[in-house]
């Protein structure tokens, strides 16, 4: 197996990689069997192999209607085979493909991705953990806020409006399901601002020694 490593290297398609897999371990298991001259029909093992890879093939290539995977089994099973049965002083098999493209798929049954069906470059992340810095830093303000308001007693409790209500403090466990949960909803009142009231007191504080020493003046 391992003088086929490298072949079995030139694609990423998974489903390539199993069939070139299998035809190595079944060709080099069955080779016993084979005939000296390599024909198909004077063997039955090389019959059956020959019968299991035209199988594949139809499924891989939708009987020859996904034209890139018409292209990429020819340029990537192919030469595996012709390295297998290349030493035709032994036991050997030749491909003889009894492989028929003549059945009918109607366009609209072809999956929309023949083509595409490994995505180049794929990576799978989760969008929350991504975002997992912003997320707690949101989640420690709106604590910090609702604190604030506990203590001054603003909080107030909501019915759902909708029969799923929000988590009480942010989540950040990666289980969608756990996310799902209905859990309690709390509403945090807008927590009156102590602004206006430092304001009110400086001016107060202002116009009244302005108004002492106006007085005093005026008695002096």
């Amino acid at each position: 197996m391992s003088e086929y490593v490298h072949l079995i290297k030139n694609t990423n398609d998974p489903i390539l990689r199993y069939i070139a897999l299998h035809l190595i371990d079944n060709y080099q298991n069955t080779k016993k069997y084979f005939s000296k001259n390599g024909r198909r029909n004077d063997s039955t093992a090389c019959e059956l192999l020959n019968r299991w890879l035209d199988q594949k093939k139809s499924f891989f290539t939708h009987v020859g209607k996904c034209n890139e995977n018409v292209q990429s089994w020819n340029n990537y099973i192919k030469p595996i085979w012709d390295k297998l049965s290349q030493n035709k002083n032994k036991n050997w098999c030749k491909r003889v493909e009894y492989y028929s493209n003549t059945l009918n798929i109607p366009e609209k049954l072809l999956p929309p991705i023949c083509y595409k069906h490994v995505p180049k470059n794929y990576n799978c992340t989760q969008p929350l953990y991504k975002n997992r810095k912003i997320t707690q830093n949101m989640c420690n303000n709106i604590e910090e806020y609702c604190s604030q308001c506990k203590k001054k007693n603003f909080f107030k409790q909501l019915k759902p409006i909708f029969q799923t209500n929000a988590t009480k403090t942010c989540s950040l466990n990666n289980n969608p399901d756990i996310l799902s949960l209905p859990q309690e909803q709390i509403y945090c009142k807008e927590c009156s601002s102590s602004i206006y009231t430092t304001a009110l007191s400086v001016c107060v504080s202002f116009f009244g020694t302005l108004f002492i020493l106006l007085f005093l003046y005026k008695v002096i």
